[in-house]
């Protein structure tokens, strides 16, 4: 199975140009713009969320520094989904 990073960079190298096309050219309503901005917002949402938790875990001198922003950050984000 591929890493997340290379499905990020496959989606946006493949499928985003497509799909925005295919907006460009349909006519696309605000709902239905928003069902196709969910997907991608969502999967960033969890990446952000699963670094965050990384800092939060680590025990690296400067991860430690930033360990109750991240906390903070990570909180909001789990509430926000």
């Amino acid at each position: 199975m591929a890493s997340k990073e290379v499905v990020l960079h496959l989606i946006k190298s493949k499928c985003v140009p497509v799909l925005l096309y295919a907006v460009e050219v349909c006519p696309v309503n605000l709902s239905l713009q928003g069902s196709f901005e969910f997907p991608f917002t969502e999967l960033i949402k969890r990446h952000k969320l699963q670094f965050l938790q990384k800092i939060v875990s680590s025990s690296n001198t400067v991860c430690t520094l930033f360990t109750s922003v991240a906390v903070r950050k990570s909180e909001l984000l789990a509430a926000n989904t």
